[in-house]
């Protein structure tokens, strides 16, 4: 509490420092002057779902509600060190369920963040960062494209990304770097107040199925990035992840888990216009009981840039495929199944949103899939050297690698997909344009499935958001 108290009092007592520009002008002067700054954001959205599609064929019902989330962080830093903390907060209103508890106001006041940055160390060839940290900037990773690593609290959604953990960045040289990381993510984290939980006194950070409790994940991995071949860029990683034991609402326990993965990412650039994208990873390992466990995850996508004209559009097309395998040889003996676990990312930006709401395997639990598709979109400017509106749509049919019958059917066609999405700028720079604060923005999303066979729903799925966000 006294941590969380220091926080607050440090992001807000650095707000007046932006009007003391004589101050900065000083500090300016010299890379070893303490600088502060300090901000936040606040984001409002509006779900709604209908018959997203479940385990044993059962179909969720209709639920509409608002989700408000406040975060507010400070920072200090210079060029040798950054010490950063952030607090946020995240309630519901839901419009048809006043019995439902999850998100009363006031909500659970969360450190979602507290790190320091050591810089530059042993002659400029190693950074640091220890303590409680983000691995994604919005839609941007850190990792890849977010396939393996990128959420480490999945089960409350965009509430929170952070991962308790030691990064070093071993740089080589300007083109090649090594990432070595060790992590740690407690179901439990530091808060004050309670987010009402069903089925419990908290709200779960990294469970798998709907409000369990217990799971811990720690782990660690190297993760080599390489530029050396500027048309060529390349990833090759490691990433070791124990998972304990935990306990479903019901009572029934889940096994822990001992899981190695090996992967590699290549994005080719053929041309200017045209580039490919290429990730293959393959997972090896036990379950607490001795049985043998694992999966492969791929993905090929090729991304065509078409001419932009005189109308300053930006338009695109991406053709692809992702592969998860399903369970395999699970009758065989010491096997329990060769399903892919998607490790860290179990979040909402891989392909669907509808599909980590009412998963089949677990909430945001991504496995057993094979997903063609083909996406077509645009980007545009706001105004001249602004933000850009973004706007995309996303079809293809989603079937299952093996048929385990959780969907209720009979067959591997899990639907046909159809996801849209416009990111908008509204009113960028009204505090400062200069320093690029005060920002208005949201987005549009829309995700419609018409289930198949594997599914016993004959009804059309649906997945509505919209969103405003503010940051100053």
């Amino acid at each position: 509490m006294k941590t969380l108290c220091c926080m607050m009092m440090m992001a807000g007592a650095a707000l007046p420092l932006f009007a003391q520009e004589g101050a900065e002008a000083v500090e300016a002067e010299s890379p070893k002057a303490l600088k502060w700054n300090g901000g936040g954001d606040f984001r409002v959205r509006q779900e709604i779902y209908d018959r997203l599609p479940g385990t044993g064929g059962n179909i969720s019902k209709y639920n509409s509600y608002f989700r408000m989330r406040a975060r507010a962080w400070g920072e200090v830093k210079n060029e040798d060190f950054t010490l950063y903390a952030r607090v946020a907060d995240e309630f519901r209103e839901y419009a048809r369920k006043p019995g439902h508890r999850y998100g009363e106001t006031p909500g659970e006041l969360i450190l979602d963040n507290l790190y320091l940055d050591l810089k530059n160390l042993f002659g400029g060839h190693l950074d640091l960062r220890i303590g409680r940290q983000d691995f994604m900037q919005g839609p941007n990773f850190i990792y890849g494209s977010g396939r393996i690593i990128a959420d480490g609290t999945p089960m409350d959604g965009s509430r929170t990304f952070f991962f308790d953990a030691a990064r070093a960045v071993v740089k080589f040289d300007d083109k090649n770097t090594l990432d070595v990381v060790g992590l740690y993510n407690s179901d439990k984290t530091f808060s004050l107040g309670t987010p009402h939980a069903i089925g419990g006194d908290y709200l779960p950070l990294n469970c798998i199925e709907p409000w369990a409790q217990g799971l811990v994940e720690w782990g660690g991995f190297l993760y080599f990035k390489s530029k050396e071949v500027e048309q060529l860029p390349f990833d090759l990683y490691y990433i070791y992840a124990q998972k304990s034991s935990y306990a479903l609402l019901n009572g029934t326990k889940m096994q822990g888990r001992r899981l190695n993965t090996f992967g590699f990412r290549v994005a080719p650039k053929i041309t200017d216009d045209l580039s490919a994208e290429i990730e293959f990873a393959t997972q090896y390992g036990y379950r607490d009981d001795g049985k043998i466990i694992g999966g492969q995850m791929g993905y090929a996508g090729l991304t065509y840039k078409l001419p932009s004209g005189d109308s300053g559009v930006k338009p695109y097309t991406t053709l692809s495929v992702l592969w998860m395998s399903g369970e395999r040889h699970k009758s065989s003996p010491g096997m329990a199944d060769r399903s892919w676990d998607p490790l860290w990312a179990r979040y909402t930006f891989l392909v669907s949103e509808m599909y980590v709401y009412r998963g089949i395997s677990g909430v945001g639990y991504w496995s057993n899939l094979v997903f063609p598709s083909l996406e077509m979109g645009a980007k545009w400017a706001f105004s001249e050297g602004g933000n850009e509106h973004a706007a995309f749509a996303t079809f293809g049919p989603m079937l299952v690698e093996t048929d385990d019958h959780l969907g209720g059917g009979d067959g591997s066609l899990y639907g046909y997909y159809l996801r849209t999405r416009y990111d908008f700028p509204i009113l960028m720079g009204f505090i400062s344009k200069e320093k690029k604060r005060g920002n208005l923005f949201g987005h549009l999303t829309a995700e419609f499935l018409e289930p198949g066979n594997y599914c016993t729903s004959h009804k059309m799925a649906y997945f509505l958001r919209w969103e405003i966000s503010i940051t100053f």
